[in-house]
């Protein structure tokens, strides 16, 4: 009859997860029951989550490649515009000296 009281595994995982007194420590004793412990549960929760995170990682690398990429684009033009504004420069303080002469 006491298990028809017992709280769901659902429950207990919320509990335990939020940290409430009661469901931690149901949890951390049919845990420790089994020979395991928390640090047990939250490695077995990143090994499920593992290809989730690998997928993250690979599209937060992707995504710092592009952006150097874009920054070395924009470094570049920025060379060439500065290159240009020079020889434009220079072309008329040579046809100002040469009208000055």
């Amino acid at each position: 009859m006491s298990s028809f009281f017992a709280p769901s595994a659902d429950a207990l995982a919320a509990g335990w997860i939020t940290g409430s007194t009661i469901e931690k420590e149901k949890v951390d004793q049919l845990l420790q029951e089994r020979g395991l412990t928390a640090a047990d549960v939250t490695a077995h929760g990143f090994l499920l989550n593992l290809p989730s995170i690998e997928r993250i990682d690979r599209m937060a690398a992707s995504a710092d490649q592009r952006r150097d990429t874009l920054l070395r684009e924009i470094e570049r033009k920025r060379a060439s515009f500065a290159q240009q504004v020079r020889t434009a420069t220079a072309d008329i303080l040579e046809v100002e000296h040469t009208e000055t002469l």
